[in-house]
């Protein structure tokens, strides 16, 4: 699986383009639907990550990938500027999907 990086989109075209995939992820510092450990897993084949802007979401802004499907997810104890989080996200999930093996 070779990540690809999209363009930025505005928040209203997103819950759109989250409806294709096995599974969409919203890494937010008030996740409570569990962590990216718990989520990825090596039958995964098709992921989306969400990567919010600078000085993070809100619930308002969350709220409408949420009912799209996507799942709320915490990528620790630790808060990511907007360029490092996607990283962090892509190499944790590959890591725990078995992909860096």
């Amino acid at each position: 699986m070779t990540p690809e990086v999209c363009p930025p989109v505005s928040m209203k075209q997103l819950p759109a383009l989250l409806a294709g995939h096995q599974l969409a992820l919203v890494p937010w510092e008030d996740a409570r639907d569990g962590s990216l450990r718990q989520l990825i897993t090596p039958e995964l084949t098709d992921l989306a990550i969400v990567i919010g802007p600078e000085g993070g979401m809100s619930p308002e802004d969350v709220s409408p990938l949420l009912a799209a499907g996507a799942k709320a997810v915490t990528l620790g104890p630790r808060i990511f500027r907007t360029e490092t989080a996607g990283l962090a996200a892509i190499v944790a999930s590959m890591a725990f999907s078995g992909n860096l093996e």
